[in-house]
């Protein structure tokens, strides 16, 4: 997946979090205030509670009190839990459990519960002047639901914008950001092209300075790309072959250098008889392969006795392998393995091979070795 891409669905997925915990905030803010200012309402009710008892009763004062708006309904409950007086559509039986209005008699309390099939917000509290009676009042939620549900809805819809929005804008920043850097890239894979292309005879120079005739049947380029290098010794061996595992290279190359033979595969596995091959190389291939104890020992395997061995790596040591090291494992996100000349002479030393020197080159370095003439295939 391009690192662009992955930018901005991480920052989609960022502001989606940031978002939804925001809107939890809000819906939960939303609704302590609604809550609250319903309590405050039903405060008042209960403050008017004794308005609603029967004319003539102690502690009634009809005129003090207006009729509870239609969305509200208040119950005065005695100490025998029955409605002793009640505002319209507040019904004669009470609003609350007897559990509840015993605790009612002791303090205000609030309950939420279905009634109706609708859920209601119900106050009750002692009702002053007469002990051991509770004025009660209660309210639909319906319009505090209402208003959570839009509130969600327009939460959600507004969520899924931004997140889109942040989306297209983290890609459109990341793409700006690494523009520079792609073009870094594509500069020095042309580079690389451009280099390998020079360094060609320099190679074919110095992989023929190191030939034996025992060493010119069949050549056999391991990580050999679309075969550029390989086709230009094409003349010096009886036959040459590239094995490389990328599928569309070898296609490539197949088609364009009929004179080179592709096989498919990798250097930890290579599909070849042991000890048929007189000379093998690699260019700048060898930190790309994943477990380099098992491609030298491969490699010794396929070789004949007396066969070369050939190495061109990269000298991480120079500002330009230095460079080239950091373009592929840092911006290009590789797992390449450089390793240093000395390091790389040693590993073959450890492999069987014998008379293993170095041979430097304008642009890196060469290991050379032979196979020894009693390794077992």
């Amino acid at each position: 997946m391009p690192i662009r891409l992955r930018l901005a669905l991480a920052f989609a997925a960022a502001t989606a979090i940031a978002f939804a915990l925001g809107s939890w905030l809000f819906i939960s803010a939303l609704s302590a205030a609604q809550l609250g200012t319903i309590d405050s309402q039903l405060a008042v009710q209960l403050t008017q509670a004794a308005g609603y008892l029967p004319a003539g009763h102690p502690g009634t004062s009809p005129a003090a009190v207006s009729p509870a708006p239609g969305e509200y309904v208040v119950q005065v409950v005695d100490a025998a839990n029955q409605v002793r007086g009640a505002s319209r559509d507040a019904g004669a039986t009470s609003l609350l459990t007897a559990a509840e209005l015993s605790q009612a008699r002791h303090g205000r309390i609030t309950v939420t519960r279905l009634l109706d099939e609708e859920n209601e917000r119900i106050t009750a509290a002692p009702l002053a002047g007469h002990p051991g009676w509770a004025a009660v009042a209660g309210v639909s939620l319906e319009t505090f639901e209402a208003t959570q549900g839009q509130a969600a809805r327009e939460l959600v819809i507004g969520g899924a914008v931004a997140v889109a929005v942040a989306g297209l804008g983290a890609y459109w920043l990341a793409r700006s950001a690494l523009s520079p850097v792609e073009r870094l890239r594509r500069q020095v894979a042309a580079l690389s092209e451009r280099d390998r292309k020079e360094s060609n005879n320099e190679l074919r120079t110095i992989l023929l300075s190191h030939l034996t005739e025992d060493a010119r049947g069949i050549m056999l380029d391991v990580g050999g790309g679309t075969g550029l290098l390989t086709v230009t010794l094409s003349d010096v061996f009886g036959q040459v072959v590239v094995l490389e595992p990328d599928l569309r290279k070898v296609e490539y190359g197949a088609k364009r250098r009929q004179e080179v033979g592709f096989i498919r595969g990798s250097a930890q596995g290579i599909p070849v008889a042991g000890g048929s091959i007189g000379t093998l190389v690699s260019v700048a291939a060898f930190h790309h392969f994943q477990d380099q104890d098992v491609a030298l020992e491969e490699m010794g395997r396929v070789l004949k006795p007396e066969g070369r061995l050939l190495l061109v790596e990269i000298d991480v040591t120079t500002v330009r392998g230095k460079l080239l090291r950091f373009t592929e494992n840092r911006l290009m996100g590789g797992s390449s393995k450089f390793l240093v000349p000395d390091q790389l002479l040693e590993k073959v030393g450890h492999h069987g091979f014998v008379d293993v020197r170095l041979d430097r080159t304008s642009r890196g370095y060469v290991v050379v070795a032979t196979r020894g003439p009693a390794r077992l295939c």
